[in-house]
């Protein structure tokens, strides 16, 4: 063991001593921070903790109480600018929602006007084929012009069933 006189010399380790001390700065906050002037409120605590710190808890709570009020009231403007946003969202959401019923109704009523004329429809196409059965089968030739308007009546039907059945008439 090597015994050795006065202090020993530190090894170099790239460090001088001379660095500054650095500030945080958090990556997801932007690089100036803008805040509101202070309130009223937070101004006369202020004053107040100045005049006598006393009234507010010593020097401690002079310095805090006006910046709490002032955090409160930052909070309290921010949480107001998001109710804002959040009325005028819900107003145009109202406004689609509403839109959407009218749009709704309207589409049932069709709906149910389709309907309807799909049985129209049914009924034409089941009456065209027995009146032309019963023209044909029942009416003597003798009456061709009472067989031949039944035909006709029948044919018109026919034709009306079939257009509504398949999309030609709409």
């Amino acid at each position: 063991m090597e015994i050795t006189n006065g202090v020993p010399e530190p090894k170099d380790s790239g460090v001088t001593g001379e660095q500054s001390t650095g500030e945080y700065i958090p990556k997801d906050q932007p690089d100036e921070v803008k805040f509101p002037p202070p309130s009223k409120y937070a101004q006369a605590l202020n004053s107040l903790g100045s005049e006598n710190s006393t009234r507010l808890g010593g020097k401690m709570g002079a310095a805090l109480v006006p910046l709490l009020v002032e955090n409160l009231e930052n909070d309290k403007e921010r949480l107001t600018q998001k109710v804002d946003s959040l009325t005028s969202e819900k107003e145009i959401l109202t406004n689609q929602k509403h839109k959407l019923e009218i749009q709704n109704s309207i589409l049932s009523q069709k709906l149910i006007s389709l309907k309807k004329d799909s049985a129209v429809a049914q009924g034409a196409l089941f009456t065209a084929p027995i009146l032309i059965a019963v023209a044909l089968s029942n009416i003597p030739n003798e009456q061709i012009f009472v067989k031949s308007i039944i035909l006709g009546i029948a044919a018109v039907i026919a034709i009306y069933g079939l257009a509504q059945n398949f999309g030609g008439a709409k």
